[in-house]
């Protein structure tokens, strides 16, 4: 009987991949390959992206909102949050000559899809804890809520859980706040 040993792949090899090899994450190794977002999934990265962008122009216009980046998590794994925010002090992890992330943001953002809620509510809420990313917002369409995460340690704490008729507000961004009726739009 023969063993076949397979090797995990780096983030360096994930992230030298040509162009159109460029789909999917990479989970402890392997390439995890995903079905496409909805048009439901899209719109509500870009009400949420929209929503951060504003804030910050109004509030302090030296933090960066940036959506499907590739973001490390660890020397085998990288995710493509949903939306991300950088704030002035986390901004030199964002590398402009080579346009990669090289360092934890100060909030990410998944968007839960059909089906795969175990990803977001369990894997990537302790891949991105051992990141050490402060704070994780979940947003969840099924529920129509949007739970909110702080980094206390080495796990997260909820720190809010928004739903139906309320605002989404964070100590992370003062004086931002997102009907959640303009975030799930039926």
């Amino acid at each position: 009987m023969s063993h076949v040993l397979t090797r995990r792949m780096t983030v360096e090899e994930f992230l030298a991949r040509p162009e159109g090899d460029a789909k999917g994450e990479l989970g402890d190794g392997r390439v995890e390959q995903h079905m496409p977002p909805r048009w439901d999934h899209g719109m509500d990265q870009l009400t949420l992206g929209a929503s951060l962008r504003g804030h910050l122009r109004r509030a302090d216009p030296r933090g960066v909102v940036t959506v499907e980046a590739e973001l490390p998590t660890g020397p085998h794994s990288v995710r493509r949050a949903d939306v991300m925010y950088f704030g002035p002090d986390s901004l030199d992890y964002l590398d402009r000559a080579t346009g990669r992330i090289t360092g934890p943001p100060d909030l990410v953002i998944e968007i839960v899809s059909p089906g795969a809620t175990g990803r977001d509510y369990v894997d990537k809420l302790d891949e991105y804890a051992r990141t050490g990313i402060p704070h994780y917002w979940i947003v969840d369409r099924e529920r129509h809520t949007v739970e909110t995460y702080e980094l206390e340690g080495d796990a997260y704490r909820l720190v809010a859980r928004f739903g139906r008729g309320e605002a989404l507000t964070s100590p992370l961004l003062p004086g931002f706040s997102l009907p959640l009726a303009e975030l799930f739009v039926e």
